[in-house]
């Protein structure tokens, strides 16, 4: 099951920071960790 919590197409570094404002939490999935 995968669940996208924002939008997916935004480069790594906006969507690890608006996780990390909006919901508080640091992705860990492999998509994020390819930086």
């Amino acid at each position: 099951v995968v669940i996208s919590y924002i939008e997916t197409a935004a480069s790594t570094t906006t969507r690890r920071k608006a996780l990390k404002e909006q919901y508080l939490f640091n992705c860990m999935c492999i998509r994020c960790m390819k930086v």
